[in-house]
């Protein structure tokens, strides 16, 4: 929840690990607990978005008792590489922290603060969090058609490799406009924590963000200067009008995105990961499965048509139907995907674009990286 945003621009997402504005790692993480000393040094390799230093105030610790909070050792066995490798975070960082702390408690309290397993984070207040589940399906992945520039990290592996996916939603459920989602995980011993964990966003493959200066602005705290928080207030609003309006204007604006069940849908990770030590990618899902030809009462293994909801009472049905349009598909049929990388050699050329604009779409074609399809099924 709070951990999606605060550590956005310092994501521990594992194997293939996220690129942000203001981060580039460049080491794979191969046990890391053997060979954490000799990737402690890489600290001074920290990317700054135009000065990071002087746009935003100056950098400060992050430790426990700093203005942020960092991910406990005791999680995962060991500390956050990403949190090793750069301890400097904005000074302002702490109130980014802070403001969305007193915002989720705030709307939590006011609602009576709800327990259950089963409640959606953005009911209460929080930007980024866990929505509703839609599905929770094992998979397999069989890996090792990719190109040999893509064999790092978890796409080194060949063979069939188990994985877990969960399907969610974005937004209130109150909200008419939702975005649904997978966490896809997969055990690798290579990987921190032993496990690669990679996020997707349904339609959209840019990120509404562009830099650690519009972060800063987006989530509230600002920046202590009028100036700065209005440049990069100014700036997130395009960024976000150019993700939302302009890149997807037929998908978003004119709602051909919600016109699709779940699994007919494209995925991507919106953000560059790294790719080795002189590579970024981005990655996606391209489903194989199709929505039901109109008319057609003979089809099999298709999807039937979705509708955007129009008010808030239907918009409350929105999980509810999702979650038994993918049930219904997977006790029938397996669903498929191919998954695919789009790759840019670091270098100065490039790497603007990599680290310091999440909202701009990569024009490199796609390369597959499964010898076959990506298959799920309802587990038995």
């Amino acid at each position: 929840m709070l951990a999606q945003i605060v550590f956005l621009l310092l994501a521990c997402d594992t194997g293939a690990r996220r690129i942000s504005t203001a981060t580039v790692i460049s080491k794979r993480l191969e046990g890391f607990e053997e060979h954490s000393a000799k990737y402690l040094n890489v600290s001074s390799q920290l990317d700054t978005d135009l000065n990071l230093e002087t746009v935003l105030g100056g950098l400060v610790p992050n430790t426990a008792s700093g203005p942020a909070l960092p991910t406990s050792s005791f999680m995962y066995g060991f500390s956050c590489p990403f949190q090793e490798w750069y301890p400097k975070i904005p000074a302002n960082f702490g109130k980014w922290e802070k403001n969305l702390v007193d915002g989720y408690k705030e709307t939590y309290a006011s609602q009576g603060s709800p327990i259950g397993i089963r409640k959606n984070d953005h009911n209460y207040g929080t930007l980024l969090g866990q929505g509703n589940t839609l599905g929770f399906v094992t998979a397999k992945l069989t890996l090792g058609e990719g190109p040999d520039f893509t064999k790092f990290g978890l796409f080194a592996e060949s063979g069939t490799l188990d994985a877990v996916l969960r399907f969610s939603d974005f937004g209130a459920d109150a909200s008419t406009t939702r975005f649904t989602r997978i966490a896809l995980k997969i055990p690798l011993k290579t990987a921190w924590g032993n496990e690669v964990n990679l996020l997707f966003t349904e339609t959209m493959d840019t990120f509404p963000i562009s830099n650690y200066g519009q972060l800063g602005v987006s989530l509230g705290g600002g920046h202590g200067s009028i100036l700065k928080n209005a440049l990069y207030g100014v700036g997130f609003a395009a960024s976000a009008a150019g993700v939302m309006g302009k890149q997807n204007f037929g998908s978003v604006v004119m709602g051909r995105a919600f016109k699709k069940e779940t699994l007919a849908k494209s995925f991507y990770s919106q953000l560059p990961y790294a790719l080795g030590e002189k590579q970024a990618m981005k990655f996606s899902l391209v489903p194989k499965q199709k929505p039901c030809e109109p008319n057609d009462g003979g089809q099999t293994c298709c999807l039937p048509s979705a509708a955007k909801p129009t008010n808030a009472t239907d918009a409350l049905k929105f999980a509810r139907l999702r979650a038994g349009a993918i049930a219904k598909f997977l006790e029938e049929c397996d669903a498929e995907f191919e998954m695919q990388l789009q790759v840019k050699q670091r270098g100065f050329w490039n790497d603007r674009t990599i680290l310091r604009n999440g909202s701009s779409s990569w024009s490199e074609s796609p390369v597959k990286v499964l010898i076959n399809s990506f298959s799920f099924a309802i587990p038995s």
